[in-house]
């Protein structure tokens, strides 16, 4: 079935209680002083939920995380973070801008979620994404930042590539499989063809923000990191997986280098 909703509206629900803690919790209880810091450390924060924020509560946010020398946020792109990533880019803190390829896309379909199996939300096919959809929305968000002056630290494209939470091509009940270059360019095998038309728009999304970004008037350096996958956290997890593959939750993970690639 075909939907036509915002994926980030299904999300929601689940987030809120995550950025009540990053707002309330993480800057006091993690980034406690200056003094804790090393010159030579970077401190970063993903921060979450700044769409819910007004734009005052935003203005302390961004004050809060230089004063306790944070350099670098992990932050949607979209008008509703523009005051938020411009405000911080003012202060000093680089924005590492994350964003996902279907966006701007309005013929997506969804992988529904799976809460039994931690799918805590509703996910978009990568194989119905529309590159050319997506050019057109990154160009206005482009533009937008640009127009306050912003030059980004970096652009994310995408999310956990190989997991169904951020890729509903993936099936969800993974079938364990370690899927190669054969299986996906595979038009007889369903699972692994689905999920190679998904990276194969991905790509093509990929090309496309490249574009978008040479293009651009103060954004031309910044480097692009695309291909970040889910990794293992711990050994009894990499036991039990064979090759790079495991089941896990619902869904398949690749596990390797978190970064596949980088366009400087």
């Amino acid at each position: 079935m075909t939907k036509t909703s915002d994926p980030h509206r299904q999300r929601k629900v689940n987030m809120r209680k995550s950025w009540i803690f990053s707002v309330a919790c993480i800057l006091p209880g993690v980034l406690t002083s200056h003094a804790a810091h090393p010159d030579n450390v970077v401190v970063g924060v993903n921060t979450v939920g700044i769409e819910r924020m007004n734009e005052q509560q935003q203005d302390a946010f961004v004050e809060q995380l230089r004063q306790n020398n944070v350099k670098v946020v992990r932050v949607g792109i979209d008008e509703k973070y523009n005051h938020y990533i411009t405000r911080a880019y003012q202060q000093g803190i680089g924005v590492v801008a994350v964003v996902f390829p279907w966006l701007g896309s309005k013929n997506l379909r969804f992988r529904p979620a799976a809460p039994s199996v931690g799918l805590i939300w509703g996910q978009a096919a990568f194989s119905t994404i529309d590159p050319e959809a997506f050019r057109m929305w990154f160009s206005s968000r482009i533009a937008a930042l640009e127009a306050g002056g912003v030059h980004l630290a970096a652009f994310e494209f995408g999310n956990e590539i190989n997991t169904a939470g951020y890729d509903g091509d993936f099936p969800t009940q993974a079938s364990g499989r370690v899927l190669g270059l054969s299986d996906l360019n595979n038009a007889n095998d369903p699972e692994a063809a689905a999920i190679g038309a998904g990276y194969r728009a991905y790509l093509k999304a990929l090309a496309e923000l490249k574009h978008v970004r040479d293009s651009s008037k103060l954004n031309k350096t910044t480097p692009i990191n695309f291909g970040r996958i889910g990794r293992l956290r711990t050994a009894r997890q990499a036991a039990r997986c064979k090759n790079g593959l495991r089941k896990h939750s619902g869904y398949a993970r690749v596990f390797a280098p978190t970064w596949l690639g980088r366009i400087g």
